[in-house]
């Protein structure tokens, strides 16, 4: 089979999500706009604001963490979305008022006095924003398919080979040569076109500390991600349980954190493939939690993937990103908020860090190259 000329069969029914967004900049436009200043059209939009002094129009996908504190700070009385949040920051503080967020979001922000568009991307890159590059017509979406009318069918080779070799494509570029990624904590700035970091991770290199020092640490910044990120105390909350250090410590702290019912789900491949049900399972039991168990089979994987690539949009080369969506889809049906022990690998060490650990420690003697370290972690196509 020739991979390229790949089409789903007939009977899969293909369906990529909905723009949540669609911009457009440039000059004579003649899609239709809900809304346009200048060289600024919306095209779709969920949701948008103006703020209370009409100078600033947010549009975006936005889930905060700490909009207490931030409505506290603002002296703010009123029941306002996070996105009115935002407004309002950015009306008293401009773009410091990045500083002060704290969770996921992809941002358009028109300033309507200087006539500057500005796109932000959240620190950790959990929300999207590609931009088109081909034309005086800039279209700009959190979805990579949004932009597909808008784009010509050229390949980026180099991207291509970028994503044989670490199974994604890093940086800026997508697999389509005239679309764009906005990286995280970055900010593109229209019509100049300048792109800039308003965050970056810091290396701090202090006295070594003891393992109690780093466990207890550890424990106390994982119950602080964990109380804002589970839902109101009467809302019944999933995790996705293989059995592992990571989803079990999610799992345990969430059944000693949480009031309402702890759904975990883990899943096997069948009674001839080796699974961790007996891991999970004990976790669950000691946990206490409802637990819940899928069987994905080899055929399920092959049928589902069309359907998967259609809502990754950006391919991701990980085996089980059609189980993800499996078990998600079971999830759905008993809680909103899911959550997982996923980076727990690049955290603590896993296996797809162990070439470059081993290579900062002894890298003076194998004489390697970092960049080979790197690439070989992922142990790809590296060759």
């Amino acid at each position: 089979m020739n991979f390229f000329n790949f089409r789903p069969q007939p009977n899969y029914l293909v369906q990529p999500l909905p723009p949540s967004w669609l911009l457009a900049w440039g000059d004579n436009i003649e899609q239709e706009a809900i809304w346009s200043d200048g060289k600024l059209s919306i095209i779709i939009a969920n949701d948008w604001i103006i703020s209370p002094n009409n100078q600033f129009v947010v549009i975006g996908d936005l889930w905060l963490s700490n909009r207490k504190i931030l409505l506290a700070k603002l002296e703010h009385p009123g029941e306002i979305s996070d996105l009115e949040l935002v407004a309002w920051l950015w009306e008293r503080w401009g773009a410091t008022a990045l500083d002060l967020l704290q969770g996921m979001w992809c941002l358009a922000i028109w300033e309507k006095d200087s006539q500057q568009l500005l796109l932000v991307r959240d620190a950790v890159g959990t929300r999207t924003i590609y931009y088109t590059t081909n034309s005086t017509t800039q279209w700009i979406a959190p979805q990579l398919s949004a932009l597909n009318s808008y784009r010509s069918n050229q390949l980026d080779l180099v991207a291509l080979r970028d994503y044989l070799t670490c199974s994604f494509v890093p940086g800026d570029r997508t697999l389509w040569q005239d679309v764009k990624e906005l990286r995280p904590g970055h900010i593109l700035q229209l019509p100049a076109g300048d792109i800039y970091a308003y965050w970056q991770l810091q290396e701090q290199v202090t006295k070594p500390a003891s393992l109690e020092w780093h466990s207890t640490e550890l424990r106390s910044l994982l119950e602080q991600v964990m109380l804002e990120y589970l839902p109101a105390n009467d809302e019944a909350v999933g995790v996705f349980l293989s059995g592992g250090l990571d989803s079990s410590c999610i799992t345990a702290l969430a059944s000693q954190l949480h009031d309402a019912p702890v759904h975990t789900y883990s899943i096997h491949f069948g009674a001839e493939s080796a699974n961790e049900l007996e891991f999970s399972g004990l976790v669950a039991a000691h946990c206490e939690t409802q637990h819940h168990t899928l069987e994905i089979t080899f055929r399920q994987m092959w049928e589902q993937l069309p359907q998967t690539m259609a809502y990754l949009d950006d391919p991701i080369g990980d085996p089980l990103t059609v189980p993800n969506l499996l078990v998600g889809q079971l999830a759905s049906q008993d809680v909103q908020v899911t959550l997982n022990g996923e980076g727990g690998d690049p955290c603590f060490g896993g296996p797809k860090n162990q070439p470059m650990l081993i290579n900062s420690l002894y890298g003076a003697l194998a004489n390697q190259d970092p960049l080979q370290a790197y690439l070989i972690s992922f142990q790809k196509c590296m060759a």
